[in-house]
């Protein structure tokens, strides 16, 4: 789906994209629920034992299992997106081993929760070093995928990362890939989305972390190219617990919108306290806040909020003619069932990081160096979008994909302007 600036969208325009969701109907991929447990373990570190299924138990060098390190934080203030994308990569991984493995190789999850620390992030990927994985996937918490980078880097593992924080991948690291939208393109879309609507004057809070900062930086600099005024701008810390005193000081200017970056649990609390203060400039966030598990934390304070987001966070819109509609609706109701946790743009990270794992074993890149050489040349149509990394591009979701959304009765609907 192309969106023009300023253009009109309809939600019916979601099916034009060709085969958007042809990752799911990989053969490596069995669409159906995983018996796992969804228990979290007390331990930062979840290994997920090989199946004995098929040719798989092998444990010949030809069929030895192919070890994958999942960084994600389960704890902390980003256990809401961690815990699910997470889930979604074990539930796809138990799905590749059930049905017997990938050209006899069965996929060995190691799994560890970082807790929302950068510092013990480094530790981890010390250990998943040691551990000679062939990649790493997660790290949705873009601080930790900073510190960590270089790491892998030196140790020549490709990591696949859902940060939104494109200068994770600007300037290219040849062994960082990422599949999230960026800062950059969801700010295109909201000033795009301002200018169709008239809004001249924003206000911008954010967190003092990578997401927000960056986030804050982009919608800056590209704020005059749409005629938008930038009148107010209040951050705080990650592990706040009030934000009126930054609300209350936007809600003193001028401001038509106001640009809230940040995920985990203080959006919750600033969503909550933007209803109750009666601000009337609408709250416009991220993709990150149209996921199923957010919305369901602020139940009525958030109708009305304007989010850029992606087709993950669309399902109940998707029409008939979108390809693999009905299986993408079979893996989103499996994975409720099985973790009873709403399916959501991060539940989506993990499916798609661990599917395109399976298609990078299924085309026989088997050693993190063969990955790493694949994922230099790879396309894929994803929850998220088009996905297309090449050598000089590893930069996920483009801004053709990133769709404007209102929040409605609970619900993100396509708006009118995008």
């Amino acid at each position: 789906m192309n969106i023009n600036v300023g253009k009109a969208v309809k939600a019916g325009d979601l099916g034009k994209r060709p085969k958007l969701w042809s990752l799911l109907a990989t053969g490596a991929v069995v669409l159906a629920a995983c018996g796992s447990s969804s228990a979290s373990t007390a331990s930062s570190t979840k290994t997920s034992a090989p199946s004995t299924t098929g040719s798989g138990s092998s444990t010949s060098a030809s069929s030895a299992p192919i070890k994958i390190g999942v960084m994600t934080n389960d704890t902390g203030a980003y256990a809401a997106l961690g815990t699910p994308l997470r889930d979604a990569a074990q539930m796809v991984f138990d799905q590749i081993n059930q049905s017997g493995g990938i050209n006899g190789h069965q996929i060995q999850g190691i799994f560890l929760d970082g807790q929302t620390n950068p510092n013990l992030a480094v530790t981890q990927a010390h250990q998943l070093v040691s551990d000679h994985v062939a990649a790493v996937l997660g790290l949705e918490f873009g601080t930790a995928a900073h510190a960590v980078a270089p790491i892998f880097e030196a140790a020549h593992i490709p990591v696949i990362t859902n940060t939104a924080d494109e200068t994770i991948t600007s300037p290219v690291n040849p062994w960082v890939f990422d599949l999230s939208t960026t800062t950059r393109y969801s700010d295109q879309r909201y000033l795009s989305y301002f200018a169709c609507k008239g809004i001249t004057k924003v206000a911008v809070l954010h967190d003092n972390e990578a997401l927000g900062v960056q986030g804050n930086a982009d919608l800056i600099s590209q704020a005059a190219k749409y005629h938008v005024s930038i009148v107010g701008n209040q951050t705080y810390d990650l592990t706040g617990t009030n934000f009126e005193t930054q609300l209350l000081a936007l809600n003193s200017t001028p401001a038509q919108a106001i640009v809230y970056w940040g995920v985990g649990t203080a959006p919750v609390v600033i969503v909550k306290e933007h209803a109750a203060l009666g601000i009337k400039a609408p709250l416009v966030g991220s993709a990150a806040n149209t996921d199923q598990s957010f919305l369901s934390e602020v139940p009525g304070a958030v109708n009305g909020m304007l989010d850029g987001t992606v087709p993950a966070d669309l399902l109940k819109h998707l029409p008939s003619s979108v390809t693999d509609g009905a299986a993408i609706q079979s893996f989103a109701t499996s994975f409720t069932s099985s973790y009873k946790i709403p399916f959501g743009l991060f539940a989506s990270f993990g499916h798609d990081d661990a599917s395109i794992i399976g298609t990078l074993v299924k085309d026989g890149a088997t050693t993190a160096s063969a990955m790493q050489a694949k994922l230099n040349n790879f396309s894929v149509n994803s929850f998220m979008g088009t996905i297309k990394w090449t050598p000089t591009n590893h930069t996920g979701v483009q801004l053709s994909d990133e769709i404007m959304a209102r929040i409605v009765n609970g619900e993100a609907v396509p708006t009118k302007c995008q």
